[in-house]
């Protein structure tokens, strides 16, 4: 079973959608809305879920069997702001 997070949203749906067109069994996880489009009713299985809970994502796990993860969802975990983003992402010069 292949976990798509934020399996609800357009991308995350369309993703979805061809999992399932591929004949995967897909999950999609959603932490605020859980209405399924229309193209993935009864498609798919539906978990309300924030990603960023560590136990109830290994407790989703425990229940189903996920062989691959598409992340699709908002955030995996919050990144503190002490530095401008360009200035994260930027390649660190050699030591």
């Amino acid at each position: 079973m292949i976990l798509v997070t934020g399996g609800l949203g357009m991308i995350g749906a369309d993703t979805a959608s061809a999992l399932v067109d591929l004949e995967h069994e897909v999950v999609v996880t959603a932490d605020r809305r859980t209405d399924v489009p229309s193209f993935l009713a009864g498609r798919i299985a539906v978990e309300r879920l924030d990603v960023t809970d560590r136990k109830a994502f290994l407790a989703l796990a425990a229940r189903r069997d996920i062989s691959d993860i598409v992340h699709g969802g908002r955030r995996l975990r919050r990144v503190a702001r002490r530095e401008p983003p360009l200035k994260r992402l930027a390649p660190r010069a050699p030591e």
